[in-house]
């Protein structure tokens, strides 16, 4: 715990006191782009070295306690994810487009069925849309 309180007060003292953002501002797009690559790599493979030692730890402390323990650890896979943005972010949002559409589509009948709408509210309402 204190080793990652101390490199991360380090980071920040390196980024200028704060978040480091404002650093983004004085450089241009691509060497903006390049330096987030570079963090982001780098972070990921932190992680992944965390995870490994994470999973280092609870082998070793299996082989040591000689019994199985309540909690495993967590690998995510990338399949996973990549289903639960595909489901969460694709199919959810297109099932509610459909479903809104359908719904105004069915709403505005009706109104015109029942002539909540007038003929010269109609015509405004065709000039508004184009």
């Amino acid at each position: 715990m204190y080793r990652s309180v101390r490199k991360w007060l380090s980071l920040r003292s390196r980024l200028g006191g704060r978040d480091g953002l404002h650093i983004f501002a004085t450089m241009n797009k691509e060497d903006q782009i390049e330096k987030i690559e570079s963090e982001l790599k780098q972070l990921y493979g932190q992680v992944q070295q965390q995870q490994q030692r994470i999973i280092e730890l609870h082998n070793h402390l299996m082989q040591l306690s000689g019994k199985q323990l309540n909690y495993a650890p967590k690998t995510v896979a990338a399949s996973n994810w990549i289903s639960e943005n595909f489901i969460g972010l694709r199919i959810i949002h297109l099932i509610g487009i459909v479903v809104l559409v359908i719904g105004l589509s069915i709403g505005v009948k009706y109104a015109i069925d029942s002539n909540l709408i007038s003929e010269e509210l109609r015509i405004m309402l065709a000039y508004a849309a184009v």
